[in-house]
């Protein structure tokens, strides 16, 4: 998988990348192995199903006041949220 975008939790503990497959990974940064990989599960919501972006990913970035939540943004033109403490990756 092509790497497009990456960052790093405010405290340093993980960072995540996304690329070409459309899909978010979340690496333990003191091991560097990937611990979650975001790419779709069930909206908290209601029991829709979704999926993780139809195309590459170029934006990435955790929230600043939510330290687990990232939002990605592709090619597919759509802004995906992520929680990462989700191993499905459900949308908050």
């Amino acid at each position: 998988n092509g790497v497009f975008a990456l960052d790093v939790r405010a405290d340093g503990a993980t960072f995540a990348t996304a690329g070409r497959d459309g899909g978010v990974r979340v690496y333990d940064e003191r091991t560097g192995r990937c611990a979650t990989r975001l790419a779709g599960g069930t909206d908290a919501g209601d029991d829709a199903s979704f999926s993780g972006h139809a195309d590459r990913v170029f934006g990435l970035r955790y929230l600043a006041s939510t330290a687990d939540v990232l939002v990605s943004g592709g090619w597919d033109n759509t802004l995906r949220v992520w929680d990462a403490r989700v191993a499905d990756g459900r949308s908050v």
